[in-house]
């Protein structure tokens, strides 16, 4: 009787899609034949059935709800987004293919209005930052951010376009997708090492997916999973505005977060994880996103008070803490993150000094030209250039505190800090005797599921050397932000047997005194073409190795490295053909 019933309860189970076996706290109505039988079946095998519920539509009072006619079919052209009213808020409506959806009008990410996006095929792409939202479900499909748009019902009435929507997601512009409870039947155990961004959807991914068993998320530091480019940009910001989520979220879904916990140790024979808490975690599958650590030069000085390297909270909130508008600061190095540091100082302390080992920032990543143009801009709001050159020791004073700099030509500078943005390292150190393949820079290499060469172990976020889709399938180690998150999704799919290959385009950006440069992208160049005016900021750079555009960057011209990054998402690759003659007709030929 007992197989019998659990062989009936686990085909039930099976036949019900990820999206609908969703713990929803808000379920009042009677329960369903399914769930009742389920409730019946944990019972016999000895389990709660109180963790775990199936989602199904809820009927809610009609005041929950808003009903309009927002426009007239006519007023629709294929593959344009729009927004229109509906109850003094907004909705996004798009045609494609003679189908209209409604949706949520801005990004969930950092909120950019969707009606500028890039339209793909079945999908719009942020302008701002990539991420990418289903045209028919709203879900996030692409990153960064981690919650959906809201999908609204649609139907036509005469060539009238009716839109009705719950107020709620109104208000909100964002929700969150289905996610399933813990079932203490379920005795599997997931453990995801890394508090960043691919953690932090990973293991939300695998409760949306249906994973019912104990998942554990291991973070170094003493926070949640955060919004970690911001450190940089915005150093003064709480930490409770930058976490993804709150703990009640983790709560809620029962995914055990360690703080302030390091993994020491992978024993692949017997899976088992070695903590710096002394109290080892059994798993079943394992995903490791450690990312990387900042690298500080072995030069005199450098281990002075006030000698500071930007990667985590605690370093943005201690840089906070020393500045003054008496203070004098020196960076060391022309990196994203060095360079975001200096333009957030230079309006809080007397003085900013960037070292340089070129005569321009960004030279190597976005070209001499637009590293030249910003250089201009930096200079113009007071940020001081130390070109061609390099720290050559860091002079204390008596109580150990950082007094001067001292660089290879002699030069003195005052400096009451300094920040080192020189690079990184990986966060790999604890698996160099775990039996994973890894390379010379710390890297692992993993195949296009993110699988490492050991059964059950996953690899995602910087520290992957993974494919690269869009180029081709050649394997790199790439440190951006949203695709960290994207790497999480995937390694919690191919965790669950998806079977779900790598297919995405790498997307980073910064924002520099108000000016926002996007990128898209991969690879060497040898070769950059310019549409616009470098100088005035406003530009979209074609980088060519051969005649293959492999990336372009952008000021004040979206959306277009949204539509090239989309382009190549569809396996439509850009040549310099396609933009001789014009370089934006690509662009109308999709």
């Amino acid at each position: 009787m007992f197989r019998k019933s659990l062989g009936q309860g686990m085909r039930l189970l099976e036949s019900i899609e990820p999206s609908q076996r969703c713990y929803t706290p808000r379920l009042t109505r009677k329960p369903s034949n399914e769930l009742r039988y389920f409730r019946k079946l944990s019972k016999i095998m000895g389990c709660s059935s109180s963790t775990f519920q199936i989602n199904k539509p809820i009927s809610s009072q009609i005041d929950d709800f808003v009903e309009g006619v927002v426009c007239q079919v006519t007023d629709l052209n294929e593959n344009e987004p729009k927004t229109f009213d509906l109850d003094e808020k907004k909705v996004l409506l798009i045609k494609q293919n003679g189908k209209i959806s409604a949706l949520g009008t801005k990004c969930t990410h950092y909120g950019a209005p969707l009606a500028s996006s890039a339209v793909g095929d079945g999908r719009l792409r942020c302008q701002w930052h990539g991420a990418c939202f289903n045209i028919a479900t709203g879900d996030i499909e692409d990153f960064p951010g981690l919650d959906s748009l809201p999908c609204y019902q649609v139907t036509i009435e005469d060539n009238n376009v009716k839109v009705r929507a719950r107020k709620s997601e109104l208000e909100s512009n964002k929700r969150i997708r289905n996610m399933v409870s813990r079932n203490k039947c379920d005795t599997q155990h997931i453990v995801v090492i890394g508090g960043g961004p691919s953690g932090a959807i990973c293991v939300e991914t695998l409760r949306q997916e249906g994973f019912c068993g104990q998942i554990t998320l291991v973070c170094a530091e003493k926070y949640l999973p955060y919004d970690r480019i911001k450190v940089t940009k915005v150093m003064d910001m709480p930490i409770e505005k930058l976490q993804f989520r709150d703990p009640d979220f983790y709560q809620k879904y029962d995914i055990k977060v360690l703080t302030n916990t390091k993994a020491t140790g992978v024993d692949i024979e017997n899976r088992k994880v070695s903590l710096s808490n002394g109290c080892p975690l059994n798993y079943d599958k394992l995903y490791i996103a450690t990312g990387a650590k900042p690298r500080k030069l072995n030069i005199p000085g450098a281990d002075l008070k006030n000698v500071i390297v930007l990667r985590e909270y605690d370093d943005a909130a201690y840089t906070q803490s020393q500045l003054s508008d008496q203070k004098e600061v020196a960076i060391l190095g022309s990196s994203f993150i060095a360079m975001e540091a200096a333009c957030f100082l230079s309006s809080k302390v007397k003085k900013v000094t960037v070292v340089l080992r070129e005569d321009v920032p960004f030279k190597a990543s976005l070209g001499p030209e637009i590293g030249s143009a910003f250089k201009k801009v930096f200079e113009e709001k007071g940020v001081h250039f130390a070109i061609n050159s390099g720290m050559k020791s860091i002079i204390g004073d008596d109580c150990g505190n950082v007094k001067e700099v001292e660089l290879n030509d002699g030069t003195i500078i005052k400096a009451d800090l300094v920040i080192m943005g020189v690079g990184s390292t990986f966060n790999t150190d604890f698996l160099k005797d775990s039996g994973l393949q890894m390379l010379n820079d710390g890297t692992i290499e993993v195949d296009q599921y993110l699988q490492t060469n050991k059964e059950n172990i996953f690899v995602g976020g910087d520290i992957a050397y993974a494919p690269v889709w869009c180029r081709h399938n050649k394997k790199a180690s790439i440190g951006h932000f949203g695709l960290a998150h994207y790497h999480g999704k995937i390694a919690a799919l191919n965790m669950l047997g998806k079977q779900k290959e790598l297919q995405t385009v790498p997307f980073f950006w910064t924002v520099l005194y108000g000016k926002s440069v996007r990128y898209a992208g991969h690879g060497l160049y040898d070769e950059i073409l310019y549409s616009g005016n470098v100088d005035e900021l406003k530009f979209a750079a074609y980088y060519l190795k051969g005649d293959e555009v492999v990336a372009i960057s952008s000021c004040q011209m979206d959306p277009i490295v949204s539509e090239y990054a989309e382009r190549l998402a569809q396996g439509k690759q850009l040549y310099r053909d396609d933009i001789k003659a014009d370089m934006m007709a690509w662009r109308q030929r999709k």
